[in-house]
């Protein structure tokens, strides 16, 4: 580092010509100093000005997340509100199973229904005589039936999946095997 005392006093005690040799050098560290401020001046405005657009970047970016969190709040809605028109369609097919004319347009209804899911990659499960499944069956209850144990017995709500994912257990009722008429 440069002493700024020592070097005047040097040039304040020195013979004329050496003051002239020494006025050239002093210009020369000063002229040096005014590129190096200027130098460094500049890397300070390119690195402010790169702050900025990283800034700006990462701005875009938690605006596009609160989007893409809006957007995947509206999927739900959307997923769920599907589930529940399946279920609408669902039940219907079940209670008009009383009734023979009924019963056969909900049944093609709820078909038609499995096969437009189906197609968006979605999935139905839950069927009575299946084996019990926890990863993707509820029990609601035990009952006799003529499924051997820990198969379905009833089927109370189908469960939904989309593209392997599960989006909603299936509600069963499962059999204690005591009636055994179908035990294998």
């Amino acid at each position: 580092m440069l002493d700024f005392t020592e070097e005047l006093n040097k040039l304040l005690s020195a013979e004329p010509e050496a003051i002239e040799m020494r006025e050239s050098e002093f210009s020369a560290i000063l002229n040096s100093g005014q590129q190096l401020l200027a130098s460094l001046n500049k890397t300070h405005t390119d690195i402010s000005l790169q702050v900025e657009e990283i800034y700006d970047i990462v701005k875009e970016s938690d605006e596009f997340k609160k989007e893409l969190k809006v957007e995947k709040a509206h999927l739900g809605e959307l997923v769920g509100a599907l589930i529940r028109l399946a279920d609408i369609i669902e039940d219907f097919a079940v209670f008009t199973q009383n009734n023979k004319e009924l019963s056969e347009g909900a049944r093609m209804m709820w078909n038609n229904a499995t096969s437009v899911l189906n197609a968006c990659a979605f999935t139905q499960f839950g069927k009575e005589g299946q084996q019990f499944d926890p990863s993707i069956h509820n029990v609601h209850s035990v009952t006799k039936s003529i499924f051997p144990r820990g198969y379905i017995a009833q089927l109370l709500r189908s469960g939904y999946a989309y593209r392997g994912a599960i989006l909603r257990k299936a509600i069963v009722v499962i059999s204690d095997g005591e009636e055994g008429f179908m035990n294998e």
